[in-house]
């Protein structure tokens, strides 16, 4: 399967499929998402070798992520940005426990912080607000956000803020997103890549 998750077209599969005339199975609905490869192992197997992305449960996807990669497509992306390869770069590098390495943890100490009902006057330190019981951004979720947010629009990009001395192609993608849209996006963590 390709970055961008373009499905090939109908007869695209059906130019590959008659070079096996010994196929005689029916094409699952994902073959549109194979690799050419795979769809001649596919063919060449009459059926019994699938792709080792397949052969798990069919994920399904939020409709943002396909905006999203038709986007991408359209503009013919198919590079991270530079920021985002340096960053994964960096990770890759790092030990699979990485989040208790100390190269990431730079923190000369720790204190306790006050805690205070209310300000009297502006702090001089770092304190910690407890939040009271009848505060009503207590209830500020996702489905909050989705419920009363869900219509409004934002413009959703790569980075921010855009630079407009960015040369990168995927720097220059914008996308005229719903807070709703966002919210299924963030969801389920799992359908999203």
């Amino acid at each position: 399967m390709n970055l961008l998750a373009l499905p090939l077209e109908r007869e695209q599969i059906y130019s590959i499929k008659r070079r096996f005339p010994g196929f005689s199975g029916k094409v699952p609905e994902e073959a549109r998402f194979w690799s050419e490869e795979d769809l001649e192992a596919f063919f060449d197997s009459n059926g019994q070798k699938q792709p080792r992305e397949s052969a798990r449960p069919v994920a399904e996807t939020c409709p943002l992520l396909s905006r999203i990669r038709l986007e991408l497509a359209k503009q013919r992306i198919d590079e991270p940005t530079i920021e985002y390869a340096a960053f994964s770069r960096y990770v890759q590098g790092l030990r699979e426990d990485w989040y208790r390495n100390p190269r990431l943890m730079s923190v000369a100490e720790c204190t306790e912080v006050t805690r205070l009902r209310s300000l009297q006057s502006m702090p001089t330190e770092p304190v910690l607000l407890e939040k009271p019981r009848d505060w009503y951004a207590r209830f500020w979720n996702l489905d909050y956000f989705k419920r009363d947010c869900g219509h409004d629009y934002w413009f959703c990009r790569p980075q921010f803020p855009a630079f407009d001395g960015d040369e990168a192609a995927i720097d220059k993608v914008v996308l005229h997103v719903s807070i709703g849209e966002y919210v299924e996006f963030n969801k389920n963590p799992t359908t999203n890549g």
